[in-house]
C-alpha cells in the first residue's frame, strides 16, 4: 500500500512539470516587476511635479524602483523625492512622512505606465482641475 500512494505522488508531480513545461508563459508573467530603472518616455502634460515635490519631470527624466521604495531624478544628479509604494493588483499607493498618493498602473516587461490624479500635477501656475488625471509612460533603462 505504501507504494502505491508513492507511485501516485511520483505521478502527480510529474504532472504538475509537464504542466509548467508546456505552459511557460504564465510563469513568466509572474515574474513582471517595477523594480528597476525607468525612464520617462511620455506624458499627458509637460512637464509635472510629481507629489509636490520634484518639479520640471520631463521625458528623459528617471524614475528608480527598489523593493519598497522609490527614487525621482528629473536631472541626472541627485534625486529629487525618495517616497515608498506599494503595487496592489493595478493600483500603486505612494507615500511619504503623512502623504498619500493613489494611482493605477498597467505594466509590461519593457513599458510601465502610470495615471493619478494626484500623484502628478502640472507644473505650471494653472491647476489641472480637481479630478484631472496625469498619465506617464515609462521604459525599462
Amino acid at each position: 500500500m505504501t507504494l502505491s500512494i508513492v507511485q501516485v505522488l511520483f505521478l502527480a508531480l510529474h504532472c504538475v512539470g509537464c504542466a509548467q513545461v508546456q505552459h511557460p508563459g504564465k510563469s513568466k508573467a509572474s515574474q513582471l516587476t517595477l523594480v528597476g530603472e525607468w525612464t520617462v518616455v511620455e506624458q499627458s502634460a509637460t512637464p509635472v511635479s510629481i507629489a509636490t515635490l520634484c518639479q520640471a519631470i520631463r521625458p528623459g527624466s528617471t524614475i528608480t524602483f527598489g523593493p519598497a521604495t522609490l527614487a525621482v531624478y528629473a536631472t541626472a544628479t541627485e534625486p529629487c523625492a525618495v517616497m515608498h509604494y506599494k503595487a496592489n493588483g493595478q493600483f500603486l499607493s505612494f507615500s511619504r512622512e503623512d502623504m498619500v498618493w493613489l494611482a493605477t498602473y498597467q505594466l509590461t516587461a519593457e513599458r510601465l505606465t502610470i495615471r493619478s490624479p494626484n500623484l502628478f500635477t502640472p507644473a505650471t501656475t494653472t491647476p489641472a482641475g480637481p479630478g484631472s488625471e496625469i498619465q506617464v509612460t515609462l521604459t525599462r533603462k
